[in-house]
């Protein structure tokens, strides 16, 4: 459809609402209602759909939900392949960091952001996502051996992206127009 997708999705969810046993139509009210940026009538559609066929940001959509409720074991289960829908099992690291990380397990935190494939969708933000962890167990670093810039350096050296020097070099600054 397109259009007035805030429409659409009132529409289909009312027709969906008549006929349950239409899954098709609760899966489009919940496409609709997500294209339209509502996600309080997406969320009340979701269990309408089967697992099985629901489309991959339907799928996000509860990830967020679950995780925004701490129940973030629930969000992993919602990365795994369902039907034809895409595998986002590459997010479930992410997840499961920050999981260890609220039971203080540090450890367990930053071992977790070794399961990232060195050519991750979440590659470019791994260091940072580290950082974040050490900082919230107040691990900033004592002098030069901060283990904040090791953990972003080893992450830049995991990608390929640069050496495992802790500062980076830069060229010198020269003033504009000399």
């Amino acid at each position: 459809m397109s259009g007035d997708h805030a429409r659409a999705a009132q529409l289909l969810a009312s027709l969906a609402g008549t006929q349950p046993q239409q899954t098709d139509l609760a899966r489009k009210a919940l496409s609709e209602a997500i294209s339209a940026g509502d996600m309080q009538l997406a969320l009340s559609l979701a269990p309408a759909v089967p697992a099985a066929k629901l489309p991959v940001d339907a799928r996000l959509l509860l990830v967020t939900e679950e995780i925004k409720r701490r129940h973030p074991e629930r969000a992993v289960q919602w990365l795994a392949p369902a039907g034809g829908s895409g595998d986002l099992r590459e997010l479930a690291p992410l997840i499961t960091a920050w999981m260890a990380a609220e039971r203080g397990d540090q450890q367990g935190a930053l071992a977790a952001f070794d399961q990232l494939p060195a050519r991750s969708l979440l590659a470019p933000i791994e260091a940072e996502q580290r950082a974040f962890v050490l900082l919230k167990f107040r691990r900033t670093g004592t002098r030069n051996r901060s283990p904040v810039r090791r953990s972003a350096a080893l992450a830049r050296v995991k990608r390929g992206c640069g050496s495992p020097s802790p500062t980076p070099s830069l060229p010198p600054a020269t003033a504009p127009g000399r």
